[in-house]
Protein backbone atom coordinates (compact mmCIF):
# COMPACT_ATOMS: atom_id res chain seq x y z
CA UNK A 1 0.00 0.00 0.00
CA UNK A 2 1.41 3.52 -0.67
CA UNK A 3 2.66 5.43 1.65
CA UNK A 4 0.45 8.94 2.58
CA UNK A 5 3.00 11.93 2.00
CA UNK A 6 3.72 13.46 4.87
CA UNK A 7 4.43 17.72 5.19
CA UNK A 8 6.46 19.28 8.09
CA UNK A 9 4.96 22.39 9.44
CA UNK A 10 8.11 23.84 10.85
CA UNK A 11 6.64 26.30 14.21
CA UNK A 12 10.21 27.31 15.64
CA UNK A 13 8.64 30.88 16.39
CA UNK A 14 9.31 32.93 19.58
CA UNK A 15 6.77 33.75 21.88
CA UNK A 16 7.40 37.68 21.92
CA UNK A 17 8.16 36.97 17.98
CA UNK A 18 5.30 39.57 16.56
CA UNK A 19 3.27 39.15 13.58
CA UNK A 20 5.24 36.36 12.45
CA UNK A 21 4.20 34.11 15.51
CA UNK A 22 0.45 35.08 14.81
CA UNK A 23 0.99 34.58 11.30
CA UNK A 24 2.67 30.89 12.23
CA UNK A 25 -0.76 30.59 14.64
CA UNK A 26 -2.95 31.12 12.06
CA UNK A 27 -1.54 28.88 9.61
CA UNK A 28 -1.66 25.44 12.30
CA UNK A 29 -5.37 26.14 13.21
CA UNK A 30 -6.25 26.32 10.08
CA UNK A 31 -4.77 23.17 8.36
CA UNK A 32 -7.10 21.52 6.76
CA UNK A 33 -6.67 17.53 7.29
CA UNK A 34 -6.64 15.77 3.88
CA UNK A 35 -7.17 11.96 3.29
CA UNK A 36 -4.19 11.99 0.70
CA UNK A 37 -1.43 13.41 2.55
CA UNK A 38 -0.36 14.03 5.82
CA UNK A 39 0.85 16.95 8.76
CA UNK A 40 3.50 16.99 11.51
CA UNK A 41 3.63 19.78 13.59
CA UNK A 42 7.33 20.80 14.69
CA UNK A 43 7.99 23.08 17.66
CA UNK A 44 10.10 23.93 20.30
CA UNK A 45 10.16 21.70 23.65
CA UNK A 46 8.93 24.42 25.72
CA UNK A 47 6.38 26.16 23.48
CA UNK A 48 2.88 26.13 25.23
CA UNK A 49 1.03 27.29 21.88
CA UNK A 50 0.71 23.57 20.30
CA UNK A 51 0.56 21.94 23.12
CA UNK A 52 -1.98 19.42 21.86
CA UNK A 53 -3.79 18.70 18.96
CA UNK A 54 -6.66 16.31 17.72
CA UNK A 55 -6.34 16.49 14.29
CA UNK A 56 -2.60 17.13 13.51
CA UNK A 57 0.52 15.14 15.42
CA UNK A 58 2.97 17.80 16.97
CA UNK A 59 6.68 16.81 17.74
CA UNK A 60 8.83 18.89 20.04
CA UNK A 61 12.02 19.36 18.92
CA UNK A 62 15.41 20.22 20.96
CA UNK A 63 17.74 21.99 19.18
CA UNK A 64 20.81 22.09 20.86
CA UNK A 65 22.43 24.87 18.48
CA UNK A 66 26.32 24.50 16.81
CA UNK A 67 29.68 24.41 17.49
CA UNK A 68 31.77 27.11 16.18
CA UNK A 69 32.93 24.68 13.20
CA UNK A 70 29.67 24.01 12.19
CA UNK A 71 28.27 27.33 11.86
CA UNK A 72 31.22 28.18 9.68
CA UNK A 73 30.23 25.13 7.47
CA UNK A 74 26.29 26.27 7.48
CA UNK A 75 27.46 29.38 6.77
CA UNK A 76 29.43 28.11 3.65
CA UNK A 77 26.87 25.67 2.64
CA UNK A 78 24.85 29.23 1.51
CA UNK A 79 27.13 30.06 -0.57
CA UNK A 80 28.04 26.75 -1.96
CA UNK A 81 24.85 24.87 -2.17
CA UNK A 82 26.26 21.59 -3.25
CA UNK A 83 28.44 20.74 -0.38
CA UNK A 84 26.47 18.01 2.23
CA UNK A 85 25.70 19.72 5.25
CA UNK A 86 23.44 16.67 6.63
CA UNK A 87 25.89 16.22 9.31
CA UNK A 88 25.14 19.70 10.40
CA UNK A 89 21.92 17.65 12.29
CA UNK A 90 22.49 15.72 15.14
CA UNK A 91 21.69 11.76 14.67
CA UNK A 92 18.57 12.41 16.64
CA UNK A 93 17.24 15.77 14.56
CA UNK A 94 17.46 13.58 11.67
CA UNK A 95 16.24 11.15 13.37
CA UNK A 96 13.08 13.21 14.17
CA UNK A 97 12.38 14.77 10.90
CA UNK A 98 12.54 11.86 8.71
CA UNK A 99 8.87 11.39 8.83
CA UNK A 100 8.31 14.44 6.64
CA UNK A 101 9.03 14.04 2.89
CA UNK A 102 8.57 17.87 2.41
CA UNK A 103 8.39 20.96 4.92
CA UNK A 104 6.79 24.21 4.77
CA UNK A 105 8.12 27.30 6.43
CA UNK A 106 5.95 29.99 7.66
CA UNK A 107 9.25 32.15 8.18
CA UNK A 108 12.73 32.57 7.45
CA UNK A 109 14.84 29.67 8.37
CA UNK A 110 17.27 27.07 7.01
CA UNK A 111 16.00 24.79 9.98
CA UNK A 112 16.13 21.81 9.00
CA UNK A 113 14.59 21.55 5.49
CA UNK A 114 17.84 22.91 3.89
CA UNK A 115 20.06 21.25 5.25
CA UNK A 116 18.35 17.91 4.46
CA UNK A 117 18.10 19.08 0.76
CA UNK A 118 14.19 18.62 0.92
CA UNK A 119 11.67 20.06 -1.02
CA UNK A 120 10.08 22.69 0.59
CA UNK A 121 8.80 26.56 0.14
CA UNK A 122 8.52 29.58 2.72
CA UNK A 123 6.83 32.65 3.53
CA UNK A 124 9.20 35.40 3.25
CA UNK A 125 7.03 38.89 5.02
CA UNK A 126 9.20 41.24 3.93
CA UNK A 127 12.46 42.43 2.98
CA UNK A 128 12.77 45.89 5.07
CA UNK A 129 16.67 45.93 5.34
CA UNK A 130 16.63 47.62 1.72
CA UNK A 131 14.77 50.56 2.58
CA UNK A 132 15.56 51.12 6.46
CA UNK A 133 19.23 50.19 6.09
CA UNK A 134 20.12 52.42 8.51
CA UNK A 135 18.25 50.31 11.18
CA UNK A 136 20.62 47.49 10.72
CA UNK A 137 24.22 46.49 11.20
CA UNK A 138 26.82 45.31 8.39
CA UNK A 139 26.84 41.99 9.78
CA UNK A 140 22.52 41.57 9.57
CA UNK A 141 22.53 43.08 6.76
CA UNK A 142 25.06 40.19 4.76
CA UNK A 143 23.77 37.47 6.60
CA UNK A 144 19.87 38.94 5.63
CA UNK A 145 21.10 39.15 2.19
CA UNK A 146 22.92 35.82 1.98
CA UNK A 147 20.40 33.68 4.07
CA UNK A 148 17.61 34.54 1.92
CA UNK A 149 19.23 34.29 -1.99
CA UNK A 150 20.41 30.38 -0.28
CA UNK A 151 16.95 30.11 0.54
CA UNK A 152 15.10 31.84 -2.27
CA UNK A 153 17.08 29.42 -4.78
CA UNK A 154 17.22 26.09 -3.13
CA UNK A 155 12.97 26.12 -2.41
CA UNK A 156 10.75 24.97 -4.55
CA UNK A 157 8.61 28.42 -4.38
CA UNK A 158 7.98 31.20 -2.14
CA UNK A 159 5.22 32.87 -0.39
CA UNK A 160 4.71 36.42 0.62
CA UNK A 161 1.71 38.52 1.77
CA UNK A 162 1.67 41.43 -0.45
CA UNK A 163 2.41 42.34 -4.41
CA UNK A 164 4.62 44.79 -2.92
CA UNK A 165 6.87 41.79 -1.27
CA UNK A 166 6.29 39.72 -4.45
CA UNK A 167 7.73 42.73 -6.48
CA UNK A 168 10.48 43.07 -4.10
CA UNK A 169 11.89 39.39 -4.24
CA UNK A 170 11.38 39.89 -8.01
CA UNK A 171 13.79 43.51 -8.07
CA UNK A 172 16.57 42.12 -5.11
CA UNK A 173 17.01 38.51 -5.89
CA UNK A 174 15.59 37.95 -9.93
CA UNK A 175 13.57 35.21 -8.90
CA UNK A 176 10.96 34.39 -11.24
CA UNK A 177 7.47 35.86 -10.77
CA UNK A 178 5.68 32.21 -11.66
CA UNK A 179 7.57 31.06 -8.56
CA UNK A 180 5.97 33.55 -6.17
CA UNK A 181 3.17 33.20 -4.21
CA UNK A 182 1.02 35.69 -2.36
CA UNK A 183 -0.75 34.48 0.42
CA UNK A 184 -2.29 35.96 3.10
CA UNK A 185 -3.37 34.72 6.28
CA UNK A 186 -5.95 35.78 8.67
CA UNK A 187 -6.29 36.36 12.68
CA UNK A 188 -5.52 33.25 14.68
CA UNK A 189 -9.08 31.49 16.10
CA UNK A 190 -8.86 34.20 19.31
CA UNK A 191 -9.95 36.83 16.65
CA UNK A 192 -12.59 34.99 13.73
CA UNK A 193 -14.27 32.98 16.89
CA UNK A 194 -14.13 36.03 19.18
CA UNK A 195 -18.02 37.30 20.92
CA UNK A 196 -18.23 39.87 22.80
CA UNK A 197 -18.86 38.96 26.59
CA UNK A 198 -19.85 42.00 28.96
CA UNK A 199 -18.46 40.63 32.41
CA UNK A 200 -15.35 39.24 30.63
CA UNK A 201 -14.50 42.71 29.17
CA UNK A 202 -14.94 44.39 32.53
CA UNK A 203 -13.00 41.84 34.10
CA UNK A 204 -9.71 42.33 31.27
CA UNK A 205 -10.42 45.93 32.39
CA UNK A 206 -9.72 45.13 35.99
CA UNK A 207 -6.89 42.61 35.25
CA UNK A 208 -4.20 45.74 33.31
CA UNK A 209 -5.88 48.25 34.78
CA UNK A 210 -7.38 49.99 31.32
CA UNK A 211 -8.91 53.36 31.30
CA UNK A 212 -11.94 54.03 29.46
CA UNK A 213 -10.83 55.78 26.23
CA UNK A 214 -7.34 54.94 24.81
CA UNK A 215 -5.52 53.88 21.59
CA UNK A 216 -4.17 50.80 21.06
CA UNK A 217 -0.51 49.55 19.51
CA UNK A 218 0.72 46.64 19.98
CA UNK A 219 4.15 45.85 18.76
CA UNK A 220 7.62 45.35 19.69
CA UNK A 221 9.95 48.10 20.56
CA UNK A 222 11.76 47.78 17.35
CA UNK A 223 13.27 51.25 15.89
CA UNK A 224 11.02 51.37 12.88
CA UNK A 225 7.64 50.88 14.94
CA UNK A 226 7.93 54.84 15.23
CA UNK A 227 6.67 54.66 19.24
CA UNK A 228 8.74 58.01 19.64
CA UNK A 229 7.22 60.41 17.22
CA UNK A 230 3.62 58.39 17.97
CA UNK A 231 4.02 59.58 21.82
CA UNK A 232 5.02 63.22 20.73
CA UNK A 233 1.94 63.94 18.53
CA UNK A 234 0.25 62.00 21.46
CA UNK A 235 1.45 64.56 23.54
CA UNK A 236 -0.48 67.47 21.41
CA UNK A 237 -3.36 65.55 21.61
CA UNK A 238 -3.55 65.28 25.42
CA UNK A 239 -3.68 68.63 26.26
CA UNK A 240 -6.86 69.14 24.81
CA UNK A 241 -8.15 65.36 25.42
CA UNK A 242 -7.07 64.59 29.32
CA UNK A 243 -8.91 61.75 29.62
CA UNK A 244 -7.47 59.96 26.88
CA UNK A 245 -4.75 57.60 27.35
CA UNK A 246 -2.59 55.28 24.90
CA UNK A 247 -1.69 51.45 25.94
CA UNK A 248 1.09 49.80 24.35
CA UNK A 249 2.07 46.05 24.39
CA UNK A 250 5.18 44.13 23.58
CA UNK A 251 8.07 43.12 25.27
CA UNK A 252 9.61 45.35 28.27
CA UNK A 253 13.07 44.19 27.94
CA UNK A 254 13.27 46.19 24.31
CA UNK A 255 11.73 49.43 25.19
CA UNK A 256 14.33 52.02 24.09
CA UNK A 257 15.94 54.22 26.66
CA UNK A 258 15.13 56.93 24.12
CA UNK A 259 11.46 56.28 24.24
CA UNK A 260 11.50 56.53 28.21
CA UNK A 261 13.18 59.26 27.96
CA UNK A 262 11.05 61.36 25.77
CA UNK A 263 7.36 60.06 27.68
CA UNK A 264 9.53 61.36 30.84
CA UNK A 265 10.35 64.60 29.55
CA UNK A 266 6.64 65.13 28.22
CA UNK A 267 5.17 64.43 31.17
CA UNK A 268 2.94 61.33 30.23
CA UNK A 269 4.23 58.85 32.58
CA UNK A 270 0.52 58.49 33.77
CA UNK A 271 -1.14 58.79 30.48
CA UNK A 272 1.04 56.06 28.86
CA UNK A 273 0.65 52.00 29.61
CA UNK A 274 3.17 49.76 28.99
CA UNK A 275 0.80 46.18 29.33
CA UNK A 276 3.78 44.27 28.75
CA UNK A 277 2.81 40.32 27.33
CA UNK A 278 -0.48 39.58 26.87
CA UNK A 279 -2.55 36.46 27.01
CA UNK A 280 -3.65 35.54 23.59
CA UNK A 281 -7.18 35.05 24.98
CA UNK A 282 -7.56 38.71 26.21
CA UNK A 283 -5.96 40.48 23.37
CA UNK A 284 -9.16 40.81 21.45
CA UNK A 285 -10.94 42.79 24.67
CA UNK A 286 -8.11 45.27 24.32
CA UNK A 287 -8.51 46.10 20.76
CA UNK A 288 -12.62 46.02 21.03
CA UNK A 289 -12.62 48.53 24.26
CA UNK A 290 -9.84 50.83 22.56
CA UNK A 291 -10.94 53.78 20.48
CA UNK A 292 -9.00 52.77 17.87
CA UNK A 293 -5.77 50.74 16.40
CA UNK A 294 -2.68 53.25 15.77
CA UNK A 295 -0.40 51.46 13.46
CA UNK A 296 2.64 54.35 12.97
CA UNK A 297 5.24 52.12 11.54
CA UNK A 298 7.77 53.20 9.35
CA UNK A 299 8.19 49.72 7.47
CA UNK A 300 5.28 46.89 6.89
CA UNK A 301 4.85 44.66 3.95
CA UNK A 302 1.29 43.75 5.58
CA UNK A 303 0.62 43.93 9.29
CA UNK A 304 -0.91 41.67 11.43
CA UNK A 305 -2.23 43.86 14.20
CA UNK A 306 -4.52 45.34 11.33
CA UNK A 307 -6.09 42.21 10.16
CA UNK A 308 -7.00 41.96 13.83
CA UNK A 309 -8.19 45.07 14.09
CA UNK A 310 -10.19 44.85 10.94
CA UNK A 311 -11.41 41.63 11.57
CA UNK A 312 -12.98 42.83 14.97
CA UNK A 313 -14.44 45.50 13.53
CA UNK A 314 -12.22 47.96 15.61
CA UNK A 315 -11.12 51.57 13.88
CA UNK A 316 -8.06 51.72 12.26
CA UNK A 317 -5.35 54.42 11.92
CA UNK A 318 -2.36 53.87 10.33
CA UNK A 319 0.93 54.82 8.97
CA UNK A 320 0.88 54.80 4.81
CA UNK A 321 3.86 53.10 4.09
CA UNK A 322 5.07 50.59 1.16
CA UNK A 323 2.31 47.51 2.16
CA UNK A 324 0.19 48.64 4.49
CA UNK A 325 -1.63 51.58 1.87
CA UNK A 326 -2.80 48.53 0.07
CA UNK A 327 -3.78 46.61 2.90
CA UNK A 328 -6.01 49.09 4.32
CA UNK A 329 -7.08 51.02 1.39
CA UNK A 330 -10.50 52.48 2.60
CA UNK A 331 -10.86 50.58 5.68
CA UNK A 332 -8.71 52.92 7.74
CA UNK A 333 -7.33 56.90 8.18
CA UNK A 334 -3.81 56.94 6.48
CA UNK A 335 -0.91 59.05 7.97
CA UNK A 336 2.52 59.98 6.97
CA UNK A 337 4.91 58.28 9.61
CA UNK A 338 7.79 61.10 9.83
CA UNK A 339 4.60 63.81 10.12
CA UNK A 340 4.21 64.33 13.51
CA UNK A 341 1.56 66.52 12.69
CA UNK A 342 0.02 64.46 10.38
CA UNK A 343 -0.24 61.53 12.98
CA UNK A 344 -1.86 63.72 15.47
CA UNK A 345 -4.51 65.02 12.92
CA UNK A 346 -5.35 61.56 12.65
CA UNK A 347 -5.51 60.72 16.42
CA UNK A 348 -7.76 63.87 16.17
CA UNK A 349 -9.93 63.00 13.13
CA UNK A 350 -10.14 59.08 15.58
CA UNK A 351 -11.82 61.25 18.40
CA UNK A 352 -14.07 63.58 16.54
CA UNK A 353 -15.60 61.54 13.39
CA UNK A 354 -17.17 58.71 14.37
CA UNK A 355 -19.45 58.41 10.97
CA UNK A 356 -16.43 57.76 9.11
CA UNK A 357 -14.31 55.20 11.69
CA UNK A 358 -17.89 53.40 11.26
CA UNK A 359 -17.92 53.16 7.67
CA UNK A 360 -14.34 52.49 7.31
CA UNK A 361 -14.73 49.72 9.92
CA UNK A 362 -17.58 47.91 7.45
CA UNK A 363 -15.25 48.10 4.98
CA UNK A 364 -12.36 46.29 6.57
CA UNK A 365 -14.94 43.64 7.93
CA UNK A 366 -15.94 42.79 4.31
CA UNK A 367 -12.66 42.61 3.23
CA UNK A 368 -11.72 40.27 5.86
CA UNK A 369 -14.70 38.48 5.58
CA UNK A 370 -13.15 37.28 1.95
CA UNK A 371 -9.52 36.77 3.18
CA UNK A 372 -10.97 34.21 5.59
CA UNK A 373 -13.29 32.38 3.31
CA UNK A 374 -10.44 32.05 0.86
CA UNK A 375 -7.95 31.24 3.18
CA UNK A 376 -8.24 27.50 4.18
CA UNK A 377 -8.29 26.50 -0.12
CA UNK A 378 -5.16 28.79 -0.80
CA UNK A 379 -3.47 27.00 2.12
CA UNK A 380 -4.14 23.42 1.02
CA UNK A 381 -3.87 24.63 -3.09
CA UNK A 382 0.07 25.76 -1.85
CA UNK A 383 0.23 21.94 -0.10
CA UNK A 384 -0.88 20.61 -3.41
CA UNK A 385 1.54 22.28 -5.68
CA UNK A 386 4.13 21.50 -3.27
CA UNK A 387 3.65 17.68 -3.33
CA UNK A 388 2.28 17.23 -6.80
CA UNK A 389 4.90 19.53 -8.37
CA UNK A 390 8.23 18.77 -6.46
Amino acid sequence: MKKNKTIGILAFAEENGGGVTEFIRSIVENIEVKSDFNFIIYTNLNEKSFNSDDRIQIVKVTHNGSSIPKKIFRALSYIIPFIPTKFLLSKQEIEVFSESDYFYCPYISSYPHYFLKRPYFFTLHDLQEYYLYKFFTLKQHIIRRVLNKALLNQAAFVTCESKFVKNDIVNFFNIEEKKIKIFQAPPSLDYLNFSFNTKVSTQIKLKYNLPNKYFFYPAQFWKHKNHIRLVKAFHKLSISYGDIYLVFTGSEKNILLKLKNEIEVLGLKEKILFLGYIENEDMPYIYKNSLSLVMPSLFESISIPVFEALTLGVPVISSNVFGLKDQISRAGVLFDPKSTKNIYESLLLAVNNKELLKKNTKIGLSKMKKIRSNFKSDLNRLFRILINEF
